[in-house]
């Protein structure tokens, strides 16, 4: 009889296969990521950073990582995955027929987990992308968006078949699930002597620099530049998601909100430093969408500020 292991391996390197992705280099010195790495004793080599980090990469179907040189590679490749996809609905049906209801529900729970794993990393990879821009000649969100149709099908295809629903993860736990299982897959062990994985630090631990959190005035290019943090903090504190990108859009449009490239992460981290809040949400949902000045919701939005912020006598003039 086939090991359960092997069965759920194989079911979870489907998903894996063929999966496109990028590892923006401001994620590594997030602090959720560098407590991981740390946990885990792990760091990232130079040659690592050099060769892959900020370029777009994927597993090929011996699930090594290999740089993305054509577009074409993954797109032809995207609907053999929905085929294998929807054959690992078919096994799944089998073994809940199969296997006793604990056996069953211990190989699914783990494969479910897995498929929500690298359909909200789809979410997370578009977002970045418009954070930290990687070594391709064209934007590169259309594989994120296709593969994560195909995950998004995957799962209501196992629960109108099987009638579980697949689920929800935090944003937070995804790199450090994502770690946890590369390091527990032997085939990862297997290739740690390649530059393409994480390595154990053996050696002793490069001292690692403070995550300095940059004050939200110091984005504001303005003489009242406290006084606009003050009042967004007293009006706006509860904002999150794609209310808080209006805010961030209104204030661009007055210019008296200066970023640029490579700030998004930083303006993220201030408004929670500033909101005194981790729950503003993920930077995807904030920068990961298109905010139009036609939008009905982005109009009301901007009365509202208008409304508070122009209480400043000087609000738009620039210093």
């Amino acid at each position: 009889m086939e090991d359960l292991n092997s069965i759920l391996q194989n079911l979870i390197d489907e998903i894996v296969k063929n999966f496109s992705f990028f590892i923006p280099y401001d994620a590594l010195a997030h602090e959720n990521t560098q407590r991981i790495l740390n946990f885990y004793n792990l760091k990232v080599t130079d040659e690592i950073i050099d060769n892959y980090i900020d370029k777009l990469l994927y597993f090929d179907e011996d699930l090594k990582i290999k740089v993305l040189e054509s577009y074409d590679i993954v797109v032809g490749y995207n609907a053999l995955k929905a085929s294998k996809l929807d054959n690992n609905c078919f096994q799944l049906v089998h073994l809940k027929d199969t296997k006793g209801k604990a056996t069953f529900k211990l190989i699914f729970t783990k494969y479910i987990e897995q498929v929500v794993i690298y359909s909200t990393l789809c979410d997370m990879l578009i977002g970045a992308f418009y954070e930290s821009y990687s070594d391709t000649t064209k934007n590169p969100t259309f594989l994120f968006e296709q593969q994560k149709k195909i995950l998004q099908k995957h799962l209501n295809d196992i629960e109108s078949n099987i009638g579980v629903k697949g689920g929800n993860i935090n944003e937070d736990e995804i790199i450090g699930k994502l770690i946890n299982s590369s390091v527990a897959k032997p085939y990862i062990k297997e290739q740690s002597d390649t530059p393409v994985n994480f390595v154990n630090n053996e050696a002793k631990s490069d001292a690692k620099k403070p995550v300095v959190i940059k004050p939200f005035r110091e984005f504001i290019v303005h003489k009242n530049n406290i006084e606009i943090e003050e009042i967004i903090k007293k009006h706006f504190s509860d904002h999150k998601g794609i209310s808080l990108r209006y805010l961030i859009e209104y204030l661009k449009e007055r210019r008296v909100l200066l970023l640029i490239h490579g700030d998004q992460t930083k303006i993220h981290s201030s408004f929670k430093a500033l909101f005194e809040t981790e729950d503003i949400g993920a930077l995807s949902s904030i920068f990961g969408v298109k905010v139009f000045n036609a939008d009905i919701n982005y109009l009301k939005s901007k009365d509202v500020f208008g409304r508070v912020l122009d209480k400043l006598t000087s609000f738009e003039e620039k210093e």
